[in-house]
């Protein structure tokens, strides 16, 4: 994903499964609030969004990625237009119908 084209929907990383339901109720808030956003695939690290997915019997669970250079480091890197559309979409996503 790159910095300065949006936030980003999160499909996969190496713990974490994103539930096809919530990539398509991301999409549709993004394009309703017309915010671009990318779509993340991560081979490394994971976020609590996995431990979130197999509580109980198991929860539709998402996870919006705000892009980033250097991460874990003391220069870490990020667009503010990226933070900026990341609330707007985090927003829209929350107004939308629940699954």
């Amino acid at each position: 994903i790159a910095l300065g084209k949006g936030p980003a929907i999160k499909v996969m990383d190496a713990r974490f499964l994103s539930s096809p339901e919530v990539i398509a109720l991301m999409e549709r808030a993004a394009k309703a609030a017309k915010v671009p956003c990318q779509k993340e695939i991560l081979t490394g690290g994971t976020t609590d969004a996995s431990a979130i997915q197999l509580a109980r019997a198991g929860v539709r669970s998402g996870c919006l990625s705000i892009p980033c250079r250097y991460v874990h480091s003391p220069n870490e890197t990020v667009s503010l237009s990226d933070l900026q559309n990341g609330a707007r979409l985090l927003l829209a996503a929350l107004t939308e119908p629940a699954l």
